[in-house]
């Protein structure tokens, strides 16, 4: 469907589109048809009279098909029709994109291609159309949106405002891809670090963000030296697992790496399976990764 063919033929394919219950499904079928009907003017009309009804439709539960008639429409080109549809219905927000049922990359990829035009459409109708950055990535489309060039830019902003106070493992790891390397995102490692240096436990992703500051900053010593002021261990005991392991893997000549390998067998019992794994493979010594863990 996607690389088009003849109306007969998509028609015949896609014969209860509007039945279709998957967003992303629907949403392929339309645009299918929208390609299709490209040189028969007829069968274009009728079609662009079906998604504008579709587009409008008002009720519960109808996320699915407004959405996927928009990216429809869009991919026709009528731009201006959607810009009017959310001017009639005043959502500046285009909540229906980030409805955690149901999720449609389909159209939300047309929506990204067409989303210069749309916000042409809409600044002709003084109308100011909020593309939902925040919303889609919370949903698991960060990943996704971040290959479109034309977003990346706002996908970035938002990621520097982050509060990073919450469970944000895809935004950290969109984060240190679109700043490799940079003050930035040391700064935001630093800020999900520096729990410990407060005297309180590590958070859920203190784990990930050891990992991406040994990646984009290992062997650095004064990095290591402002994670963890005057020298203190972390304690694999109480701390988040895998963060030991990182340190030693990211700054193997360190102190720290050195108090970690010299550490009795009884202490090692307290680590983490993975972190025991962490520091068996960066110092090759399998036997020391094979600990068995305390019973529990």
């Amino acid at each position: 469907m996607e690389r088009g063919g003849s109306p007969d033929l998509i028609e015949r394919l896609t014969p209860d589109v509007l039945m279709e219950e998957s967003s992303a499904v629907r949403a392929a079928a339309l645009i299918a048809r929208v390609r299709a009907y490209r040189h028969d003017s007829s069968r274009s009309i009728s079609l662009f009279e079906l998604l504008s009804d579709e587009a409008a439709s008002t009720g519960v539960q109808m996320d699915l098909r407004r959405r996927a008639a928009i990216a429809a429409l869009l991919e026709m080109g009528k731009a201006d029709r959607v810009a009017q549809i959310y001017s009639d219905s005043q959502d500046t927000y285009l909540s229906d994109w980030y409805a955690s049922l149901n999720p449609d990359s389909v159209s939300l990829g047309a929506l990204l291609d067409h989303w210069p035009e749309l916000q042409a459409a809409a600044t002709t109708r003084n109308l100011n159309i909020m593309f939902p950055i925040n919303h889609l990535v919370d949903a698991g489309y960060g990943a996704f949106i971040e290959r479109v060039l034309r977003v990346r830019s706002q996908l970035s902003e938002s990621l520097l405002k982050e509060k990073w106070d919450w469970r944000v493992k895809q935004k950290l790891e969109i984060l240190s891809r679109l700043h490799p390397r940079s003050a930035e995102l040391r700064l935001v490692l630093y800020k999900i670090l520096h729990r410990r240096a407060r005297g309180l436990p590590d958070g859920p992703d203190a784990c990930l963000a050891t990992r991406l500051l040994g990646e984009h900053f290992g062997g650095d010593s004064e990095i290591l030296a402002n994670v963890i002021p005057e020298g203190q261990f972390p304690d694999p005991a109480s701390g988040s697992p895998g963060v030991l392991g990182h340190m030693v893997r990211a700054w193997p000549t360190s102190d720290l790496a050195s108090a970690a390998r010299n550490s009795s067998a009884e202490d090692r019992r307290h680590w983490s399976d993975l972190d025991r794994l962490i520091c068996a493979t960066t110092w090759g010594h399998w036997d020391q990764g094979t600990i068995p863990s305390p019973p529990r």
